[in-house]
């Protein structure tokens, strides 16, 4: 996998209350039938995309879903427990926080027992940023546009994006009220303070989790 500057470890611990699983397309299994996996919904669901590689990513992320509750509770998920609110925000029941992202060649998932959670996930791609300078505050701002290398724009705009999964909201919060603070591992919003549990950049990917509870653990899977 390209994503290779993350350490997968299969060892599940009680004391790690977060846990995430990334994967591919080419994690999937060889002549995969849809059909005997999910009900017939969720396999209606991604006929709204208009690209095929996102249908792709919806089943993929159904599917690493289902790969981490069997990894987590030892049995088959319950499809009938999984559901999205008003928001379109998913929900599982027996978890406090669930939260779905993909981008580029991959999908990413993050469960949470005792916290709310958000994760988003972006491939680095070529994009204006002058269109987006609204939403960063002056110090972010000078941050992103004095990196060489382009990465600071996708890790910032992950924090944010996970912050506002994380509150509920998604993309109808307003992002400039969102200010991240990656070296003391937090997110402010207003005066609602969020917890940064996961951040990780390579060459071309961005990902963050960000949680409702402090000192929360995180351990992440691969798709394999």
């Amino acid at each position: 996998m390209e994503y290779n500057v993350i350490h997968y470890t299969r060892v599940i611990s009680d004391k790690h209350n977060i846990i995430g699983i990334i994967g591919s397309a080419s994690d999937l299994p060889i002549q995969i039938e849809w059909n005997k996996i999910f009900p017939e919904y969720l396999i209606r669901e991604p006929r709204q995309y208009f690209q095929s590689s996102d249908r792709e990513r919806f089943l993929l992320s159904r599917w690493l879903l289902g790969r981490l509750i069997k990894l987590i509770e030892g049995v088959p998920v319950y499809w009938q427990d999984f559901a999205k609110d008003e928001k379109g925000q998913p929900h599982h029941k027996g978890y406090k926080g669930l939260s779905i992202s993909h981008s580029g060649d991959y999908a990413f998932i993050v469960l949470s027992e005792n916290s709310k959670v958000g994760c988003d996930l972006q491939q680095h791609t070529q994009i204006n940023i002058e269109d987006y300078r609204s939403v960063f505050s002056s110090i972010e701002w000078k941050l992103i546009t004095t990196d060489p290398l382009g990465q600071q724009f996708f890790r910032y705009w992950t924090l944010k994006e996970a912050t506002a999964k994380m509150l509920g909201e998604g993309m109808q919060i307003d992002f400039s009220h969102i200010l991240p603070n990656p070296d003391k591992g937090v997110v402010m919003f207003d005066q609602k303070c969020c917890y940064i549990s996961y951040m990780e950049t390579t060459a071309k990917y961005s990902l963050s989790v960000v949680s409702s509870s402090p000192n929360e653990h995180f351990r992440l899977f691969s798709g394999q």
